[in-house]
């Protein structure tokens, strides 16, 4: 996942590169990485909010609603 992060970024292809980063960040929260978990959400989450993408942002706010619920 980090390595799709990387390539999206190179491409300047912002929108993949937030999705990478919500991914990744729901992924480390599946894992109980909660330190990781929290950094990925909100980056993406920012990120997706710059891209302006109202779907992939429910989504975010949904990855951070597990996350808490799972702290």
């Amino acid at each position: 996942m980090k390595k799709a992060i990387e390539i999206s970024e190179r491409n300047g292809d912002y929108h993949g590169t937030a999705i990478g980063t919500l991914n990744l960040g729901d992924d480390y929260r599946k894992t109980k990485d909660f330190v990781h978990a929290e950094e990925y959400l909100t980056q993406g989450l920012k990120s997706i909010l710059k891209v302006g993408d109202k779907n992939w942002e429910a989504a975010a706010y949904k990855y951070l609603g597990w996350f808490y619920r799972n702290l």
